[in-house]
């Protein structure tokens, strides 16, 4: 006979699949930013890199609050699923221009744009589901376990690059 566990070790499962994920999508990530600068320097230069810092810091700076807005007015999941599977098309966009030839840097820049509003609503919807995942006393140790998740993920993509 199967029991189903209380309210509190479901939110614990949930939890700990949503950390594991969020770490594997920060290598993923921590990959794609590597190759992603290595292609822009090599090709392009400090100007090309510069270029393309401008392109994700704008909207990620000014959008940040509208993102936060919509996280908090649709459903959290769909709009975490929707932010990955949009980084997973940025990537594919990537390879696929690389295949015959490098890519112009106005489609680096404009790829690199488009990942600065993903940012833009992907980092508050974060925050949110994590928020609802536990207890309000746990909040900030928990947002604390996946920020060390994102940097842990970003270093071994790093190497793995």
């Amino acid at each position: 006979m199967m029991t189903e566990g209380t309210p509190s070790q479901k939110t614990n499962t949930g939890l700990k699949v949503f950390w594991l994920a969020n770490l594997i999508s920060s290598i993923g990530l921590g990959v794609f930013f590597v190759a992603f600068n290595w292609l822009t320097v090599k090709n392009y230069g400090a100007y090309g890199i510069s270029m393309i810092t401008i392109a994700i810091a704008i909207p990620q700076t000014l959008l940040v609050l509208f993102g936060g807005l919509v996280s908090d007015s649709i459903n959290k999941q769909t709009l975490f699923k929707l932010c990955q599977s949009l980084y997973a098309i940025l990537g594919i966009a990537v390879f696929i221009s690389c295949l015959d030839e490098v890519p112009p840097l106005w489609f680096l820049v404009l790829l690199n744009f488009a990942g600065g509003l993903i940012i833009a609503f992907y980092s508050p919807n974060r925050t949110s589901l994590i928020s609802s995942l536990v207890p309000e006393s746990k909040i900030t140790t928990t947002q604390q376990m996946f920020y060390f998740a994102t940097g842990l993920g970003w270093l071994l993509g790093s190497i793995l690059a």
